[in-house]
């Protein structure tokens, strides 16, 4: 990089700068270029002797873990005393307890001799200021667990050095104008949701058939041709149902749909005609592309007026023959992309309405926080007309990385697949998790396994032990979420023996807050309703004004975005380290298999 000559920069030398940063070679030396995929390395300039600054430092008594944890590759080169070079490649690994272990190629001038060095240490890292989206925030401290769990961006003073002599001459104090222990702060721009095509690389496997295997420059043709004769056959803003198995078609619907300006409407293959019915009617759907069997067993007042039924074996062919393609969109983020049915207090499905923008900005939070890269295969067995699955999709393709949907029949269809595929991210809910648990897996399934996500439900003790032992190198993600703003709260792996029934803090672009009945917030272990802020919020329920008040209403005072939150009816808690417990809920809706159920409806 440019040599830099004042004491308060950090360049990015290199690197996509994407959000995502695949870990670097081991020992990657910072005079040998990382490949244009490989993370970017910056630079942290040492800055001169400052009483004041180290005084701050001192005062700094409680480390920031979301600092410390899930980023591997660190350069850091500063200028020492009488300007001499002082280079470190640092390969860091969090253990979530604040500490990280490093391991430290240093090289160093010594009379004018490059002298090169190796080492390994603990280290702590102490925050003294952080701006993050131009706002200050400080380390909290006892019962200020209320303060936005959120990545850092920016930093005034980050002092590194040994564990047991923190405040030691070997320690270093960095004036920083970007922190950047990995991908901390994901873009937080959203873009039209099809433009998540354009992300992975031409000849790189996009998504995984039965008969074949797409890339990501066919999946670019196919969503285009799709869109191209979507929009011949409706106009801007009309509904779009689909009801079938997962397959092509299914998950293309979510990009095409949203390139074409149309709403889609994925329903539950699981559903019955009655609910299929509703589904319809309510959202006015103009279109229903299905399964010719799911198709059949509607009836003649099933389909509401103006609503043609399409077998969905003949919608590329009729795409095809149209021969019309649009290019990526340049939709309004805020503009509505898609609709997706929930159980409601009464048992009829209610309608969430989600933008591009927040199922674009869901994408980008999910494959920072699980820090996907284009070697991932996830497995897609979710349904995805449910907010996760098809966020499986939607971050899976942001990263770059190849989807895998798969519509199981038995526990071992998913462990072969895993297998065949050579399946790196597994995500499913606790009943799946049980029945995984419980049949014999090849080793060859095991092997490729890097991290499990959870949802739809609480992992109890026993059944993450047992994940643990069939699974002993993979991260165990425990999240939280709501359809009306997707998802809530992870559990970081590292964090998940001691904090075993913990949900864990906000994901990016979520704000959590717990709040009392008078609407303030709750003090530490004080029990509250969990309101999510931000812009992962939806817009509302379609159609349905008073359930859409209830739920959606103006955001507590204290939240830094404002605007209008999703009131949970969770109970839940915060503890003095800002983690998050379940308490129960307002209402007696019931989970069953990751679903909602009304005691009224049955």
């Amino acid at each position: 990089g440019p040599a830099v000559k004042d004491h308060a920069a950090v360049l990015p030398l290199r690197g996509p700068g994407l959000g995502i940063l695949p870990r670097p070679p081991h020992g990657r030396h910072l005079d040998h270029p990382d490949p244009p995929d490989q993370a970017p390395v910056y630079q942290f300039l040492r800055p001169p002797e400052d009483a004041a600054v180290s005084q701050r430092l001192d005062d700094a008594k409680s480390h920031v873990s979301v600092v410390t944890r899930r980023y591997h590759g660190v350069a850091v080169r500063h200028v020492g005393h009488h300007g001499l070079l002082d280079e470190h490649m640092l390969t860091v690994s969090g253990r979530g307890d604040g500490l990280l272990r490093v391991d430290r190629m240093r090289r160093r001038q010594e009379h004018g001799v490059d002298v090169v060095s190796r080492d390994q240490r603990r280290v702590l890292v102490y925050v003294v200021d952080l701006e993050v989206r131009g706002q200050l925030w400080r380390p909290a401290t006892a019962g200020d667990g209320h303060k936005p769990d959120v990545p850092v961006v920016v930093g005034q003073a980050v002092c590194i050095g040994p564990a047991h002599m923190p405040r030691s001459d070997d320690s270093h104090a960095y004036d920083v104008q970007r922190l950047s222990l990995g991908a901390l702060m994901p873009d937080p721009t959203p873009y039209p949701l099809d433009q998540l095509a354009e992300r992975g690389s031409a000849q790189a496997p996009a998504l995984v058939l039965r008969d074949r295997t797409l890339t990501f420059e066919e999946l670019r043709n196919r969503v285009s041709l799709l869109a191209g004769w979507l929009a011949s056959r409706a106009a801007k803003g009309d509904r779009v149902a689909s009801w079938a198995a997962k397959g092509e078609l299914t998950c293309m619907l979510p990009l095409a749909a949203a390139r074409a300006g149309l709403v889609h409407v994925p329903i539950n293959p699981l559903l019955k005609r009655a609910q299929v019915a509703h589904i319809l009617a309510d959202s006015g759907s103009t279109m229903l592309m299905g399964t010719k069997a799911r198709l059949t067993s509607l009836e003649d007042e099933d389909l509401p007026p103006g609503c043609e039924a399409l077998d969905e074996s003949e919608i590329f062919g009729l795409a095809e023959a149209e021969g019309a393609e649009l290019p990526p969109s340049r939709h309004d983020p805020d503009e509505l992309a898609a609709i997706l049915y929930t159980s409601g207090s009464t048992g009829k499905p209610k309608g969430v309405m989600l933008s591009h923008a927040n199922m674009w900005l869901g994408a980008v939070s999910v494959a920072n926080y699980l820090d996907l890269a284009a070697d991932d295969v996830v497995l897609a067995v979710l349904p995805l007309s449910f907010d996760y699955g098809q966020n499986q999709l939607l971050s899976t393709w942001y990263a770059g990385a190849c989807a895998v949907p798969l519509d199981y029949l038995f526990p071992r269809d998913v462990a072969k697949a895993c297998a065949k595929y050579g399946v790196t991210t597994l995500a499913a809910v606790p009943p799946l998790w049980v029945q995984l648990t419980e049949i014999e897996w090849p080793a060859e399934a095991i092997a490729g396994i890097r991290r499990l996500t959870n949802t739809g439900g609480a992992l109890t003790r026993e059944l993450v032990r047992e994940l643990r032992a069939l699974f002993p190198e993979a991260r165990l993600f425990p999240m939280y979420g709501l359809t009306e703003a997707f998802r809530s709260t992870y559990l970081d792996p590292e964090l998940v023996d001691t904090h075993p029934t913990s949900m864990g803090k906000a994901i990016p672009f979520a704000e959590i807050l717990v709040v009392d009945d008078e609407g303030k917030i709750c003090a530490a272990n004080e029990e509250g309703e969990l309101v999510h802020c931000g812009p992962l919020v939806a817009q509302g329920y379609w159609q349905d004004a008073a359930r859409t008040a209830k739920r959606f209403k103006p955001a507590p005072a204290a939240s830094r975005y404002g605007g209008t939150a999703v009131w949970s009816g969770d109970r839940v808690r915060r503890d003095e380290d800002g983690f998050l417990y379940f308490v129960g809920r307002r209402d007696a809706m019931i989970k069953s298999s990751g679903n909602r159920i009304s005691p009224q409806e049955l």
